[in-house]
């Protein structure tokens, strides 16, 4: 990769004539390389792979989003690596990716937004006051309770704000949260339960850092 990324991403060939089953995300085209080889498709160009090339940019989401669109797999595998990063990536996708094939009732699209030591997700636009805004508020509130779950008050834990006042105002739900790996493997879990992505996106992750790393490891 020379220069900015912009909206590229890097795919996989495809069949044009029959769309692939499964579409595969992960950080690098030799991760998606690497689990092709420890776990291959049943049948050729059923699954399509796609590489963001590490840390997303503000446009490859969307291009990502059109792909999906546009070929309507059963199912997205999101096979990012084996460290807090990755975990946040899988959240970041969980977060905002709109299958083809999502459930109706599926949550809202959020933001997902890491710093070195904190991640924060942000839901905007709810209508405040609404049955479905309040069932919104509720689920994220008990979330945070799950997300400090054997954490002590004097320790670093999740919080949840919640922004907006009147009946026609607009609801933002601020959740801020450590950015370690127990707190982020569970916010995985409550953001697929959240939007409803439990039997359209699914998580593969490997026992060593990355795909290569369990590749390398396999032949020896």
């Amino acid at each position: 990769i020379r220069g900015s990324k912009e909206d590229g991403v890097w795919v996989s060939n495809i069949d044009p004539t029959r769309p692939p089953k499964e579409v595969f995300i992960c950080e690098s085209p030799i991760d998606a390389l690497s689990y092709h080889q420890l776990c291959p498709p049943a049948q050729p160009h059923e699954r399509m792979y796609i590489s963001l090339a590490g840390t997303p940019s503000h446009t490859q989401p969307l291009t990502v989003q059109r792909l999906v669109s546009r070929l309507r797999p059963e199912r997205i595998v999101l096979g990012n690596d084996n460290d807090p990063m990755g975990i946040y990536y899988n959240t970041l996708w969980l977060a905002q990716l709109n299958p083809a094939r999502t459930p109706v009732g599926v949550g809202p699209v959020g933001r997902v937004m890491a710093s070195e030591r904190k991640c924060t997700v942000l839901f905007d636009g709810l209508p405040t006051g609404t049955p479905q805004t309040e069932a919104y508020i509720r689920y994220w509130q008990q979330g945070v309770a799950i997300l400090n779950k054997g954490y002590e008050a004097n320790e670093q834990r999740a919080k949840l704000e919640v922004v907006g006042v009147g009946p026609s105002a607009i609801t933002q739900l601020r959740l801020d949260l450590p950015k370690q790996r127990p707190f982020l493997i569970r916010l995985e879990k409550m953001m697929a339960d959240f939007r409803g992505l439990t039997q359209v996106v699914g998580i593969k992750r490997p026992m060593e850092k990355d795909w290569n790393d369990q590749l390398k490891q396999s032949q020896q």
